[in-house]
């Protein structure tokens, strides 16, 4: 089985609102850290065979996803959050598509 590149890394969150669970799938090694140093149950940890993690499945309440207003994010975040919005800009430039 061949690992997973960055650009395949990648996290799902599922709500389900009956049993008012939060379940997030992930093979981002920054949130499978952050999700076990918060306390989420670990219900799946999917392994390459020379031992290192794939992707781990992870279960908690759903009060414990919330959502933020991008709008009250703070400077050093909007910085951030304009490069991605500049980067996509000049990606989808007339001058840029012409280089292709």
């Amino acid at each position: 089985m061949q690992k997973l590149t960055r650009e395949e890394w990648e996290t799902h969150i599922s709500i389900d609102a009956i049993e008012e669970t939060a379940i997030v799938d992930t093979s981002i090694p920054k949130d499978i850290t952050k999700l076990k140093k918060c306390g989420w149950e670990v219900v799946k940890e999917n392994k390459y065979p020379d031992g290192s993690i794939c992707n781990v499945i992870f279960k908690a309440p759903k009060r414990a996803i919330s959502f933020r207003n991008i709008s009250k994010l703070e400077p050093s975040q909007q910085k951030s959050r304009a490069s991605s919005e500049n980067a996509k800009k000049f990606l989808n430039s007339p001058t840029r598509r012409s280089e292709n």
